[in-house]
């Protein structure tokens, strides 16, 4: 199994335990990649494609780095500022 997929089966374990998807079969489910084709993947017939990596990050708010091993962290951070924006831009 390659580097990229043990990420993602490890994060849809992390998604288990946080009660974020209640199993494995639904976590497949949402990023629409085929539950069948876990046992593939962990034998190293098949791949998580990036169509998948993608709607793991959209659906579950990971950052991708993560997968490709460069975060420690597996969620985007939310940035709330509370700072009032520069709107003289578009008073002109």
């Amino acid at each position: 199994m390659n580097p990229t997929d043990a990420k993602i089966l490890e994060l849809s374990a992390i998604l288990k335990q946080l009660g974020l998807v209640k199993s494995q079969a639904e976590f497949c489910r949402e990023i629409g990649f085929m539950r069948q084709n876990v046992r593939k993947v962990k034998s190293g017939e098949a791949h998580f494609s990036l169509e998948h990596l993608a709607m793991i990050c959209k659906v579950y708010n990971v950052d991708a780095n993560y997968i490709f091993g460069r975060s420690a962290s597996p969620f985007l951070k939310m940035f709330i500022s509370t700072k009032k924006p520069d709107l003289t831009l578009f008073n002109k």
